[in-house]
């Protein structure tokens, strides 16, 4: 007997929003975010990635969200992505 995963249902589709540095193809981080929009989208979750750049999207419905900014450095370049970020996630407050 073949065991299956028992997958929660929501009532109602989360708004989810993934943020990284940089969205890849290639790379850990990257290939496990890829996993999880896909997975979520496939569960009729709305997701949005939040990156400086992107390849193709993992799933038809993935919307990605580019947020540009100083790049004076590696640090400078962090800073300015969570700004970035904060002040996007920042217009959806509920």
């Amino acid at each position: 007997m073949a065991w299956r995963l028992k997958v929660p249902t929501f009532h109602k589709p989360m708004r989810v929003c993934i943020t990284h540095l940089r969205h890849a193809q290639r790379g850990g981080a990257e290939r496990y975010l890829n996993y999880l929009a896909k997975g979520l989208c496939l569960r009729g979750h709305e997701v949005t990635v939040l990156c400086r750049t992107h390849g193709s999207p993992p799933h038809p419905n993935v919307k990605f969200e580019t947020l540009r900014g100083l790049s004076l450095g590696s640090g400078f370049r962090h800073a300015s992505f969570a700004r970035a970020s904060a002040r996007y996630l920042s217009r959806y407050e509920d």
